[in-house]
């Protein structure tokens, strides 16, 4: 039932009243976070900002104790002058460091008598936009500097690429204090001149099925999310549920943000055929923070691409396709082809030399949807946005960390390169390690597992994590089994799995308990943090 709506030209006039009142606190240049929940006001605040020009910072909004680590760091990082909140109670929810912050409550100003009058001025493309944090999955977020020629070469990109008009109508549960849905939906909606329908992040988790709902009452044309999202329907949606769904105007269904599965996307696509969903929607995308948002989509109305490559040979970075085998192959999922919009070259990370044909390597990324670097990081913005390659001096490029290949024109995503794992010379992706033991039991989470080495006397050793449902307590209660012996049964599966798949030896299982595994504010696995916590014993597990 939609609660709020706003045209284009109430949400100019809001956002320039909005302006007018940051340019009397003289806070041109300064940053101003916003810390309210995803909503009109959120896109307010936003645009308002860019008006007074002014530097939004999007973060999630402040509850008692989530995310509160996330919050200081960006906090620090960015320095802000003010800060929006939806409540001027949410201060206290606030880490104890950003208690004293000048903070605004936005309806106070929005709904005031007194009529700011802006001064709009030029905006040059090469100004800074805003700043965009980065998820932190391998480190502490860092505020990607994202220009307005980053933005423009972006949202139009993606434009041609979707085949966008003033008739897409959007659909979205997606935080917009994430890349994903900040860019790829609103703004992106508002470069088309569309409609777009906004849901709470919490409902769309709470039930799936209302975002399925939305798009098929309102005939939705675009909308989508991360894997997990796709899985998330498959398993909570019901056969009663899918009955009144019409789900065939759904042209664009893109799914990015963290791996994309094959599993996911035959289980959604056979799913929900049934309510008029056509394979040829399903759209794999790669695309990252450093980059705008988007680097390669799916081509439209054709099917997923999935290459089988043998897992042996990647190990060592050699791309051997072979036909489907459980025992010796695993499912790529392409993610677009390579555009005319940006430049990418698959780099050895070690020598910086441009890969051959048939190798995996790091994804180097040029054009003008490359950001500017990180703000206050001087050094590490010249590491990541500055690369040449070493034998010809080409450049500069971007340092994506992102490992994958190219065949045929199409990019495949293969893992991070701070995550990989190297046991006895060998390459090991966690992703795949932990789709393998997420599969040993159906009450482990699947978005819930973490792979990760160790140091064991000077040897690297395998650990992995497995988080498990809410549900696994009560059932092994309710069947009156022993939970020391199903943990050591689900450990003894997930280990016989791994040696059969990888020939590796696993050194350590934990089951942890629910809500235990740390993940980012985009639900990515913190795998690095995941280890300290293995390490330094703070983990709550099971069995122990």
């Amino acid at each position: 039932m939609e609660s709020d709506s706003c045209t284009y030209r109430e949400l100019c006039r809001q956002s320039q009243k909005l302006a007018a009142y940051f340019q009397l606190l003289n806070l041109e240049g300064e940053r101003i976070m916003i810390l309210l929940p995803s909503g009109i006001d959120y896109i307010i605040a936003f645009f308002g900002c860019m008006y007074a020009k002014s530097l939004p910072v999007p973060v999630y909004p402040p509850s008692k104790s989530r995310n509160a680590e996330r919050i200081a760091s960006i906090y620090n990082d960015a320095k802000p002058a003010l800060v929006i909140v939806q409540s001027l109670q949410d201060p206290e929810k606030l880490p104890e460091m950003m208690r004293n912050v000048h903070s605004i409550k936005l309806d106070e100003i929005l709904q005031s008598d007194y009529e700011y009058k802006p001064q709009i001025d030029t905006i040059f493309s090469d100004h800074i936009a805003f700043l965009q944090y980065t998820s932190g999955s391998t480190s502490a977020p860092k505020g990607v500097m994202v220009s307005h020629l980053n933005l423009l070469h972006n949202l139009e990109m993606m434009k041609q690429r979707f085949q966008h008009s003033d008739h897409t109508i959007m659909a979205t549960w997606l935080p917009m204090y994430h890349d994903m849905g900040l860019i790829g939906v609103v703004l992106q909606n508002i470069y088309n001149g569309g409609c777009c329908y906004i849901m709470s992040p919490l409902d769309f988790v709470q039930k799936p099925i209302r975002w399925l709902r939305t798009i098929s009452k309102y005939g939705v044309t675009f909308s989508g999310g991360p894997d997990f999202a796709y899985r998330l329907c498959v398993q909570k949606i019901s056969v009663e549920d899918k009955s009144d769904l019409n789900l065939s105007h759904w042209a664009n269904a893109f799914n990015g943000a963290e791996p994309v599965r094959a599993d996911t996307i035959r289980e959604f696509c056979n799913a929900f055929r049934e309510c008029g969903f056509r394979e040829e929607a399903m759209l794999p995308s790669y695309g990252l923070a450093e980059g705008t948002l988007c680097v390669t989509v799916g081509e439209r109305e054709a099917p997923p691409k999935f290459l089988h490559i043998d897992e042996k040979a990647l190990q060592s970075n050699d791309i051997v396709i072979e036909d489907c085998s459980p025992n010796t192959s695993r499912a790529q999922v392409g993610c677009g082809q390579i555009l005319s919009y940006q430049q990418i070259k698959i780099v050895d990370p070690l020598t910086m030399i441009e890969c051959a044909a048939g190798k995996a390597g790091e994804i180097w990324i040029k054009g003008d949807s490359v950001a500017k670097g990180y703000w206050g990081a001087p050094e590490g913005s010249r590491e990541m946005f500055a690369a040449c390659l070493s034998d010809t001096g080409e450049g500069p490029f971007l340092r994506t960390g992102d490992l994958g290949f190219i065949c045929d024109g199409e990019l495949y995503i293969t893992g991070r390169l701070k995550d990989l794992i190297i046991i006895r010379g060998q390459n090991y992706y966690p992703h795949d390690i932990e789709e393998i033991a997420a599969s040993c039991h159906s009450e482990i989470n699947v978005a819930s597992t973490a792979a990760f080495s160790i140091d064991v006397q000077g040897s690297e050793e395998l650990v992995v994590l497995c988080e498990m449902n809410r549900e696994f307590k009560h059932i092994v209660q309710r069947q009156q089994l022993d939970m020391e012996m199903c943990l050591k049964e689900i450990t003894r599966h997930i280990k016989a799995e791994i040696i059969e798949k990888f020939q590796l030896h696993t050194y350590d299982i934990k089951i942890v308990k629910p809500l235990n595994i740390p993940k980012t504010s985009s639900n990515k696995i913190q795998r690095r943090k995941c280890k300290d916590m293995y390490l330094n014993g703070s983990l709550i597990v099971w069995g122990d």
